[in-house]
């Protein structure tokens, strides 16, 4: 019982993906500023905002690079 339980759980922890994060600081019309963290990015990558809950709520799609920032469209949803 106990080794059904353990080794799920241990793969999980072995073989998860990393996550990247980058923050959107500020919103106006169909702008966004995003501060990316580190994260590599170009013109034309695509990026989704995700609420606190995980749920995909718009795609972002870069425009404009500018050292740890970037500028972004909102293409499709709300963020």
């Amino acid at each position: 019982m106990m080794r059904t339980f353990l080794i799920p759980c241990l793969s999980v922890f072995l073989f998860a993906t990393s996550t990247h994060a980058a923050d959107i600081i500020k919103i106006k019309g169909t702008s966004a500023l995003i501060d990316l963290k580190g994260e590599p990015a170009v013109p034309g990558d695509l990026f989704y905002a995700v609420s606190v809950d995980g749920k995909k709520r718009a795609i972002v799609s870069i425009s404009k690079v500018k050292g740890d920032k970037a500028i972004g469209r909102i293409t499709k949803g709300k963020a």
